[in-house]
């Protein structure tokens, strides 16, 4: 998770600039031998939680607009581990 924290913050940062009203980012942690395209492409237009794909989830984080962060450090209060 810690490798994403700086990826995840410039993308919000990009999203930010680009003056979009709201915007949000969603990541995964999946185990690797699993095919995801599909859950990627349809998840957000159907609005389908991580916890719906049926494969091995590890945690989770979601950002948004809404969010107060100023560093990447701060993304790791919203890193939510899965259960099972």
């Amino acid at each position: 998770m810690e490798k994403y924290l700086e990826p995840i913050y410039q993308l919000l940062n990009e999203l930010k600039q680009s003056n979009a009203k709201y915007y949000g980012v969603t990541v995964g942690f999946v185990d690797s031998s699993e095919n995801v395209s599909d859950y990627m492409r349809t998840s957000n237009i159907n609005n389908i939680d991580w916890s719906n794909l049926d494969a091995k989830v590890y945690g989770t984080i979601m950002v948004d607009d809404s969010m107060e962060i100023s560093s990447p450090e701060q993304i790791k209060e919203y890193y939510q581990p899965q259960e099972g």
